[in-house]
């Protein structure tokens, strides 16, 4: 089932019914006319509303980013002198095309070397892929990055506990194909993500990790976890900014972490998570902005909780 539900535009509206295989369209169209009016009909013209059945506010913008966050492109190119107050820049690899310093961890001496360098920042993405690691204990330090956090096929990593002290992320959040990974709790104190937050093909039965997490500006994308029975960890969002799409998770029982949303401002997918039963959860969601798409969840006999966005009786 999609629905498709967007503001008016000034000349032109369209609201389009997708259920099943039945396609309903309704289309109304204010054409394009040309008059000729004389200044005061003019005026008259130009000061009435050309839409008036709904009145329907623009996506708001939510960024709780703030002036002392900004990115660390004007801090001093040797990266380990103290800068933004008690923030101290961690040494890292300058790419001139987006003016950060992005920092990779291949093996475990690269952890230990960052932690030895006794930093805060990282100015750039932080990349954990194809890492022989175990631990990320020492870095412990790490407060706060301005780029993205990558953790991608790093199969000795079995949890990232030395991330605890992490509480924003100014890019996206990536955690992928990491096939020894059990938990995320090591990311309990991050508030933030100014980017995209993806988990996908993992074997997370969670995302607790998550709860003290208040805002994602990007898609949120909970893909193919086949161990993942809840997402309870995302309790903390109150809106979605931008998509969620839900896909493909076995075992996923309920989405009982989305009980607080009341809008998403994007679209909202929930496929082919067969152990899902019911959406009580969504029954505080008042407005879907995109599609509302849910497919081959087969466990799912019924969405009337869905009955108001939808716009049933």
């Amino acid at each position: 089932m999609r629905i498709y539900n967007s503001p008016p535009s000034s000349r032109y509206h369209r609201l389009k019914l997708i259920a099943r295989s039945h396609l309903i369209r309704f289309s109304l169209v204010v054409p394009l006319m040309i008059l000729t009016l004389n200044d005061s009909a003019l005026a008259q013209f130009r000061s009435e509303p050309l839409w008036t059945e709904q009145t329907v506010a623009a996506a708001p913008d939510f960024s709780p980013y703030t002036a002392d966050q900004d990115s660390g492109a004007d801090a001093d190119a040797d990266a380990d002198s103290t800068d933004a107050g008690s923030l101290t820049a961690c040494p890292g690899e300058y790419d001139p095309w987006t003016d950060q310093y992005n920092v990779t961890l291949s093996q475990q001496s690269d952890v230990n070397a960052l932690g030895n360098a006794r930093c805060n920042w990282v100015r750039g993405d932080l990349v954990i892929r194809d890492s022989s690691a175990t631990s990320l204990n020492a870095l412990a330090n790490i407060s706060r990055i301005d780029g993205s956090l990558i953790i991608v096929n790093s199969g000795g990593l079995t949890n990232i506990d030395g991330l605890v002290n992490l509480t924003s992320i100014g890019g996206n959040l990536i955690i992928n194909a990491n096939g020894t990974l059990s938990d995320i709790l090591g990311l309990q104190n991050l508030r933030q993500i100014l980017g995209r937050l993806k988990i996908d093909n993992t074997l997370l039965r969670n995302l607790d990790g998550l709860s003290q997490l208040t805002y994602v500006s990007g898609d949120i994308e909970i893909i193919s976890n086949g161990l993942m029975t809840n997402i309870d960890g995302l309790q903390g969002l109150n809106y979605i900014s931008s998509s969620l799409d839900i896909q493909g998770n076995a075992a996923l029982r309920d989405l009982e972490g989305l009980r607080n949303i009341s809008n998403v401002y994007g679209s909202l997918r929930v496929r082919y998570n067969p152990g899902l039963t019911q959406l009580d959860p969504l029954k505080g969601l008042e407005r879907i902005w995109g599609d509302l798409l849910l497919i081959g969840n087969t466990g799912l006999n019924k969405c009337d909780v869905l009955a108001g966005i939808l716009g049933w009786p």
